[in-house]
């Protein structure tokens, strides 16, 4: 199976996006004979999948999808954010490229589900390279007060916003790995700065004890969760969350966080995602053969 995935740098997008790594770059790396456009080792028109990840809106993003469509090729695309609610515009482009395509894949059910109105959709979960924990080490968590961080984008920091009260109350230390300093944030006590940095932040992540991980919507992913157990943290949702892990002692806190650094390594790694992508080409590789046959009759 020789798969091409037209990422979300067509549309612009950064090469630090973190939907390039874990819906292209890693699922391709363990996927024989896959490739991330814009390198190539077949020509366009040689790949047997066609994954589209995030990329509709510009026109050679849409251009490659009609021509490929057209020739009746198997493509998916992917979406990892619920995009149609951003504006008209992104509604509209997803309501024209998502026929087009042979089925869709989202790392959530709910995003699955909106999709499912127009073509059928599945959901691969979003997964880790493991290789890229391997660098970052992970610490023992014996301190008697564990240290906090949240790492992500700085607009989505008002999801945890809820648990300052708890943070401040127990006095604890936390860290934001982010692109930029809030705000609101820059002079709460105990809070400080680290800017994210692709080759950096794993490292800094596995620095601390506990990761704040309270989802920003329903429409997300638990990437971040997951990257927080993969480096050997606990992860906190909520004040009652933080209650019981502060109320652990050391060697608790300790155990739970190995257990949940094996979990990550049996169930959470790309490799997995790149079997689930050849289940559905297996799937979709049928009925894209029938519709060559009929018209070629």
């Amino acid at each position: 199976m020789k798969t091409l995935f037209l990422p979300c740098t067509l549309d612009g997008a950064p090469g630090t996006t973190a939907s390039l790594r874990w819906r292209a770059l890693w699922p391709a790396k363990y996927m024989e004979g896959a490739d991330v456009y814009p390198n190539l080792t077949e020509y366009m028109t040689g790949y047997d999948l066609y994954i589209f990840q995030k990329a509709y809106l510009s026109e050679r993003a849409k251009r490659f999808l009609q021509s490929l469509a057209g020739m009746g090729k198997v493509i998916a695309f992917d979406l990892c954010d619920a995009d149609w609610l951003q504006s008209g515009r992104h509604e509209l482009a997803l309501l024209q490229a998502l026929p087009l395509c042979s089925f869709a894949v989202a790392p959530t059910e709910a995003i699955a589900a909106w999709m499912r109105r127009y073509t059928p959709a599945f959901v691969i979960p979003d997964r880790l390279d493991l290789a890229t924990l391997e660098t970052a080490g992970r610490h023992n968590h014996t301190a008697e007060r564990p240290t906090l961080c949240w790492f992500g984008y700085s607009h989505n920091i008002h999801a945890i916003d809820p648990l300052w009260p708890a943070i401040e109350a127990y006095g604890l230390e936390l860290t934001l790995i982010t692109n930029d300093m809030p705000r609101e944030w820059a002079n709460r006590p105990g809070v400080s700065f680290v800017r994210w940095t692709l080759d950096g932040a794993n490292r800094e992540i596995a620095r601390h004890d506990v990761a704040l991980t309270t989802p920003a919507s329903h429409w997300k992913s638990p990437n971040r969760m997951i990257t927080a157990w993969g480096l050997g943290l606990l992860t906190v949702g909520s004040a009652a969350d933080l209650d019981r892990i502060v109320s652990l002692p050391p060697q608790e806190r300790q155990e739970e966080a190995r257990a949940l650094c094996a979990l990550v390594d049996a169930e959470h790694g790309a490799h997995l995602s790149a079997a689930d992508w050849s289940e559905l080409y297996k799937l979709y590789r049928a009925a894209a053969a029938g519709g060559a046959q009929e018209q070629t009759a």
